[in-house]
C-alpha cells in the first residue's frame, strides 16, 4: 500500500490498516516541516497484523524541510517497529550527507533482524565517512539475505577509503544470497576496493545472485582479475551481472554454473 503525506488520505489508511493483513508500505513523501511519519506510524505499533515491509521515497522537487533532519524523524519512528524485516530508502537525488547515513546507521543497528536491505543513494552528498557510518550498521544484520546499496555519483566524495570499508562489511553478512552494488561513475574508486571487495566475497558463500557496477571508475585489470577468482569460488552463484569499463577474462567461472550472465561496458 502506498500513501503521500497528506491528512485526509492518513486518516483513510488508518482506519484501513486496522482491519486488513497488510505487512507492507510504502511513504512516498516531501517531508514538510512537521514529522509526517512520527504520528502515522505510531497510531499502527499496535495493529493487529504487524508491519514487515517499508518503502521510504523522498521527492526532493516537493521538499519543504532539511532532508537529513527529515530522515533522521523516519528512522526514529521505524526503529519502534519490532517486526519490520524489508526496508527500502530511496534518497537518490537529494542532499543527503553523512548526517543523514549516521542516522540511517542507528535504523540499522536498532533492527538486526533485517533480512533484507535496498538503499539508494545516487547522486547525494555522502563521502567517506557516511559510507563508514553504513558499514557500521550493516556488519550487524546477520540474518541479512538481500542486500541492494547504489552509491553512484558524478564526483569525488567517494574513495577508496569507503569503498574499503563498505567492502568489509561485507564479511558479516554470511547469509547473503543476493548483493548488488554500484559504484558507477565513483571516479576515484580503484583497484584498492575491488581487492578487499574480492577478499571480503569469499565469506558470502550463499550467494546465488550477485551484481556489481564499476563502470566509469579507475578499476584495472588486476583488480578485476581479483574478484573473477573470488567469484569463481561461489559455488551456489546462478546469476551474475558485471560493468566495467576495462577489458577482463572471468574465465575460471564455469559457464554451466551462471544460468544469467550479463557483461557490461568496453569487452
Amino acid at each position: 500500500m502506498c500513501i503521500r503525506d497528506s491528512n485526509s488520505q492518513e486518516q483513510a489508511l488508518c482506519t484501513q490498516l486496522a482491519n486488513f493483513p497488510i505487512n507492507f508500505f510504502e511513504f512516498n513523501t516531501s517531508i514538510p516541516s512537521k514529522d509526517p511519519v512520527k504520528d502515522f506510524l505510531a497510531k499502527h505499533l499496535e495493529m493487529k497484523y504487524p508491519l514487515r515491509q517499508i518503502h521510504v521515497r523522498i521527492n526532493w522537487e516537493e521538499y519543504q524541510g532539511e532532508v537529513n533532519i527529515g530522515c533522521t524523524k523516519i528512522v526514529q519512528s521505524l526503529s519502534q517497529l519490532s517486526s519490520l524485516t524489508q526496508v527500502i530508502f530511496n534518497l537518490k537525488n537529494t542532499p543527503f550527507n553523512d548526517e543523514g547515513c549516521y542516522s540511517l546507521a542507528q535504523l540499522l543497528h536498532s533492527r538486526i533482524s533485517l533480512s533484507r536491505l535496498t538503499i539508494y543513494l545516487q547522486n547525494t552528498r555522502i563521502t567517506d565517512r557516511g559510507i563508514s557510518f553504513l558499514a557500521d550498521g550493516l556488519q550487524r544484520l546477520k540474518q541479512l539475505s538481500y542486500l541492494s546499496l547504489s552509491f553512484s555519483e558524478n564526483n569525488n566524495n567517494i574513495t577508496d577509503e569507503g569503498g574499503v570499508r563498505f567492502s568489509q562489511s561485507l564479511s558479516s553478512l554470511t547469509k547473503l544470497t543476493i548483493l548488488t552494488i554500484d559504484f558507477s561513475r565513483c571516479k576515484i574508486i580503484s583497484d584498492m576496493t575491488a581487492q578487499s571487495l574480492a577478499t571480503n566475497l569469499r565469506n558470502c558463500l550463499l550467494l546465488t545472485g550477485l551484481g556489481l557496477w564499476f563502470g566509469s571508475t579507475s578499476i584495472t585489470s588486476k583488480g578485476v582479475l581479483s574478484l573473477s577468482k573470488s567469484i569463481s569460488c561461489l559455488e551456489h552463484l546462478i546469476e551474475l551481472t558485471l560493468e566495467f569499463d576495462r577489458f577482463f577474462s572471468f574465465a575460471k567461472i564455469k559457464s554451466e554454473q551462471i544460468k544469467s550472465y550479463q557483461r557490461r561496458g568496453k569487452f
